[in-house]
């Protein structure tokens, strides 16, 4: 062997492992591809441009040049959106990757997003995209023809360039898809799209066993969706893609035009995507926690966002009604935790379908925790059925403030100390048993310290 022939192959030999050891095994990442409701069609509001994490990333597939600060096509940033394009809105892929990166504590969460606003699935397929661009008339479609310049009439080919960019850094993870209003009752879409899925398969060299399909369904009938009928059909994907799940729509609202999403009702579609790539992992959440804008302030109440505070005006009372996201049944605990320092009594109502019974839990003191078992909690002797729960919301029956550190829900059975503390009497009203310390003494609710105290005759425990 000649010393240049040696040389060559010691330098392939520490370059190859280096390349390797480049991706990072700890970012996701996750391709979405679609119509407008995946390029995002509702204005962000303060709460999805603030406190996105930086372990959330968005790979710019086209150079952003009225976004501030301006991004470059094959370059990662944080996430805050717009993430497909200059003059998009927020979409499926926001709250998706924020909802993962907090519920996958050391992951980052990367997302590829091409997507075109009123394109029809033949707009990533290979073999259709020029004639069907073709078919386009300019003097009415001139809009999907400059959308589709942006990526150089290939949305497809896009996609997978960087999708190939990515794969440097990361590991693809997933495919999320929303598609489907210019298709509307297409019959043979789910084998479309199955022809597309298969095709990103096999140009980016993945297992298909290990890269599921998510496919969310467009706004419902009864939110007054125009294209409802196209869910029925968008349901039968799983019939051709085995490792592929269907995000229902049912209870996200539309903005009015029968098309689009709110943007609450793209918060709660994301989230949803999320428990699905969460569950396609194994993963059950453990931490599902309700952000500020699932909590809708009415007229006689404040709220400051950074510190989820709720100010009851004087003799009135406030509340904050969840609206819709998580999935009640597949969590044992609702965790309510309030920060120092509260003026007013904090009381949480909880909902049933269809008869609306209601459960009340008061919280009194400061630095609360408040654990509510959602399998066995009662209100006047009816259960709470976590399935069918419709509203939860928070008062204050006084004037003051309550300060919520954190709403969510939970399966982690450390929480079941604390629904030793929490009895409901006939009324419905939480009220808290003595508290005695380990030596017998009895022990104020305001000279409250971590630690083991006896209460109801049972050791607990005070965090």
């Amino acid at each position: 062997m000649g010393k240049k022939t040696l040389l060559l192959t010691v330098l392939l030999a520490t370059m190859l492992p280096k390349a390797k050891a480049d991706v990072d095994p700890n970012f996701y990442i996750y391709l979405c591809f679609g119509q407008s409701n995946m390029e995002g069609n509702a204005t962000p509001e303060t709460v999805d441009k603030t406190n996105v994490p930086e372990r959330f990333q968005m790979l710019a597939c086209v150079n952003f040049n009225s976004t501030s600060p301006k991004r470059t096509m094959g370059k990662w940033y944080k996430a805050v959106p717009p993430i497909v394009r200059d003059g998009t809105g927020l979409g499926m892929a926001d709250w998706f990757g924020r909802t993962m990166v907090q519920q996958l504590p050391g992951k980052k969460i990367g997302v590829v997003d091409v997507a075109v606003g009123g394109t029809s699935i033949r707009g990533f397929m290979q073999d259709e995209v020029a004639a069907y661009i073709a078919s386009m008339n300019p003097s009415s479609e001139g809009w999907l023809i400059n959308y589709f310049k942006a990526y150089d009439n290939d949305p497809y080919k896009r996609l997978v360039d960087m999708a190939k960019i990515a794969q440097k850094d990361g590991i693809i993870k997933g495919i999320l898809l929303h598609q489907g209003c210019t298709d509307n009752t297409m019959q043979d879409w789910p084998q479309k799209v199955k022809k597309i899925y298969d095709q990103l398969i096999a140009d980016l060299n993945l297992n298909a066993t290990e890269v599921p399909l998510f496919v969310g369904e467009l706004a419902s009938q009864a939110a007054g969706g125009s294209c409802w009928a196209h869910n029925a059909i968008i349901d039968k994907v799983p019939n051709v893609i085995p490792n592929s799940y269907v995000i229902s729509s049912t209870g996200c609202p539309q903005k009015g035009d029968g098309l689009h999403f709110t943007a609450a009702g793209y918060r709660t579609m994301g989230r949803r995507y999320a428990v699905a790539a969460l569950s396609a992992m194994g993963i059950t959440p453990p931490y599902f926690s309700f952000y500020e804008t699932d909590f809708i302030p009415n007229s006689k109440s404040t709220y400051t966002e950074k510190t989820r505070t709720i100010t009851a005006k004087e003799g009135g009372t406030v509340s904050w009604t969840y609206a819709n996201g998580a999935d009640w049944s597949k969590n044992k605990y609702l965790v309510v935790k309030l920060k120092q320092p509260q003026t007013a009594k904090a009381e949480i109502m909880i909902c049933n379908m269809p008869n609306n019974s209601i459960a009340y839990w008061e919280a009194i003191g400061e630095g609360t925790t408040i654990v509510i078992d959602l399998q066995t909690a009662k209100y006047k002797g009816t259960k709470l059925d976590p399935a069918k729960v419709s509203k939860m919301s928070f008062r204050a029956k006084q004037a003051g403030t309550i300060v919520f550190d954190d709403v969510f829900l939970s399966n982690d059975e450390s929480y079941a100390v604390y629904t030793d503390i929490n009895e409901v009497n006939s009324s419905g009203n939480l009220f808290k048993a003595p508290l005695y310390s380990l030596d017998g003494r009895l022990v104020q609710p305001d000279a409250l310290k971590p630690g083991f105290y006896i209460q109801a005759g049972k050791k607990t425990v005070i965090r």
